[in-house]
C-alpha cells in the first residue's frame, strides 16, 4: 500500500480542559491500548476507510505527540499530504474515548464542575481542520463496558458536589439537577409496562430501578454481541479477500499482511484496492511471451545489453521486458517506453 510519513509531530492531547469540558489527564494515559492499533480517519468518517497511521505515538511532559503516515489509497490521500506540507492542516482529534476512572473538580471561576478522566485510552485518532468545532465533533466517550456515555452522564455519576474523588465508570448515580439535589420524576406506570417489566409482586421504587438497570445492561451486552458477531463477520471476508488476492498473484504474503493490518475490518474498501492491482506474472510466463531470436537476452543485465549493443533490438522485440531492466537499472521507468 502506497503511503507517505510526514516528519512532523501532531499534538494528540494535554490534560487542558476541551472545548467540550473534561479534561483528559496525560499521566493517566494507557498508550499501549492505541498502540495496538493506532489508526485514525478525516474528521472521524470512517466511510471511506482509514486515512492515517500514528508513527512514532509518545508522551512528551503533559503532551501526547505523534506523527502521521497518511494512506496515499485513501480517496483525499494525497490532498491530506499536500494540506499538511502547506500548514492548511495541522490538527488531530481522538476519538472512541474509554473512560475508565473519572472524578468531578471545581472550576475555580464560578462556572459548572470539570470532569477530569484520570484513566483512559483512545481507539481511533482522526485529521482534522477545525479540531474546536462542537458540530463536528462525532467522538464518542464509553465506558469500560463499551456503553456510550456524555459529559454529563459522568457529572451525574460522580456524585453530589461534597464527593469528587475517583469513581469508577460503571458506578451510577441519580442525575443532578442545578441545585444539588436529585430531580424527581413521577410515573404512572400501567399494566402493560409492569408485564414488560417483570417485577413480580413488589412494585417499589427500588425494584423499579434495580429492573430497568438490568434491562440496560442486558440491552448493552446485546448489542456490544451484536458488533462483536458483525466485526468478526467483517474480518473474515477481509481474510477471504486477502487469500483470493493471494492465490490470484495480485499479492505476495508481505502485501497481505500489511493489508490485513490496516483493513482488519473493512471489506468493502479493501475488496476495491485489491481488486486495482495486477495480476503478476511469473518469468516462465513473461518468457513464453518473448521472441525467440531474443530470448537468450532475458538473462542479460542491462549493461551487459548495453555492452553488446542489443538494447534498441530489445527495446523494439520486448518493451515489456526492456522496460524491467532499465527499471532495475536506474529506479525509474524509461521516458520511451
Amino acid at each position: 500500500m502506497a503511503s507517505k510519513k510526514i516528519d512532523l509531530d501532531f499534538v494528540l492531547s494535554d490534560s487542558s480542559v476541551n472545548v467540550y469540558g473534561f479534561r483528559l489527564v496525560t499521566s493517566g494515559y494507557l498508550i499501549e491500548e492505541f498502540l495496538k492499533n493506532p489508526i485514525g480517519y478525516y474528521g472521524h468518517e470512517q466511510e471511506d476507510g482509514v486515512l492515517v497511521r500514528w508513527d512514532e505515538v509518545r508522551i512528551d511532559g503533559d503532551r501526547i505527540l505523534g506523527k502521521p503516515v497518511v494512506n496515499l489509497e485513501h480517496p483525499r490521500g494525497e490532498r491530506t499530504v499536500t494540506e499538511i506540507e502547506e500548514g492548511f492542516l495541522n490538527a488531530a482529534s481522538l476519538g472512541n474515548i474509554v473512560v475508565l476512572e473519572f472524578h468531578a473538580e471545581e472550576s475555580g471561576n464560578g462556572q459548572e464542575d470539570v470532569v477530569v478522566v484520570d484513566k483512559w485510552y483512545n481507539k481511533e485518532c482522526s485529521l482534522v481542520d477545525n479540531p474546536g468545532n462542537r458540530e463536528a465533533f462525532r467522538t464518542e466517550l464509553a465506558d469500560s463496558d463499551g456503553s456510550i456515555i456524555t459529559v454529563q452522564d459522568l457529572m451525574g455519576r460522580s456524585g453530589v458536589a461534597g464527593s469528587r474523588r475517583k469513581s469508577k465508570s460503571d458506578e451510577i448515580a441519580e442525575p443532578r439537577i442545578a441545585d444539588g439535589g436529585f430531580k424527581k420524576v413521577e410515573l404512572t406506570l400501567t399494566n402493560e409496562v409492569l408485564e414488560m417489566l417483570d417485577l413480580g409482586d413488589v412494585h417499589d421504587e427500588g425494584n423499579i430501578v434495580r429492573r430497568l438497570r438490568e434491562m440496560k445492561e442486558s440491552g448493552n451486552k446485546l448489542r456490544l454481541e451484536i458488533d462483536a458477531a458483525n466485526k468478526q463477520v467483517r474480518m473474515n471476508e477481509v481474510k477471504e479477500i486477502l487469500e483470493r488476492g493471494l492465490n490470484d498473484g495480485r499479492l505476495t504474503q508481505a502485501a497481505k499482511a500489511e493489508l490485513e493490518l490496516h483493513f482488519t475490518d473493512n471489506p468493502e474498501a479493501l475488496g476495491k484496492l485489491v481488486g486495482s492491482f495486477p495480476v503478476y506474472q511469473s518469468i516462465a510466463e513473461r518468457l513464453g511471451k518473448i521472441p525467440d531470436e531474443i530470448r537468450d537476452l532475458s538473462d542479460m543485465s542491462y549493461d551487459e545489453l548495453d555492452k553488446a549493443d542489443k538494447l534498441v533490438l530489445l527495446l523494439e522485440k520486448a518493451p515489456g521486458l526492456y522496460k524491467e531492466k532499465y527499471q532495475r537499472k536506474f529506479g525509474k521507468a524509461p521516458a520511451n517506453v
